[in-house]
């Protein structure tokens, strides 16, 4: 009995500290994001909470995040929207908001979209949630990322939005 449970218990607990385990392109793509990601401490929550986000992930949802030979991995979707989460919470509201309602497009069209909006919009407009001063310090740092390295179309990042937005509070409210 108690060597039996024991032994199940240590599985589990392999099985996920490996999902604990970033790869190196993931590794590679966080060091990629660093504009986005405003000071130290939101470096360490953005890992913490990308691995809280792999680790209950059955295993098909956990190839979709990483790929594999024949499917493209999603994992720089999901790496993104929850830098943005962690880095521009105010921002992640409107941009996951925006997410949860998308059918289909380009991550591109959809982003430009938001920042022209909220360029025209002035700071009382109900067009506009956020302040145009974070969307430009947004956008001044998101164009430093590779954005090579991004999923084109908005499909990954329409999937991966419920899941990311979870682990914030603003977001989390989108949901309900």
């Amino acid at each position: 009995g108690l060597v039996q449970v024991w032994s199940l218990a240590t599985t589990v607990t392999n099985l996920q500290s490996q999902r604990l385990q970033l790869t190196q392109p993931e590794l590679d793509l966080l060091a990629q994001l660093w504009p986005l990601v405003r000071t130290p401490r939101a470096a360490k929550r953005l890992i913490n909470v990308y691995r809280l986000l792999r680790t209950p992930l059955d295993p098909s949802e956990l190839a979709k995040l990483l790929g594999n030979a024949t499917t493209e991995a999603e994992y720089p979707a999901a790496l993104l929207l929850l830098t943005i989460v962690t880095g521009f919470p105010d921002l992640a509201q409107e941009i996951i908001g925006g997410l949860l309602q998308a059918q289909n497009g380009t991550w591109t069209d959809f982003i430009s979209k938001h920042r022209a909006s909220s360029g025209e919009a002035s700071s009382g407009d109900a067009g506009s949630r956020t302040s145009p001063f974070l969307w430009k310090i947004f956008s001044e740092r998101y164009d430093l990322v590779d954005q090579a390295k991004l999923p084109q179309q908005i499909d990954s990042y329409v999937h991966w939005a419920p899941l990311v937005a979870r682990y914030s509070f603003r977001t989390g409210r989108l949901l309900s």
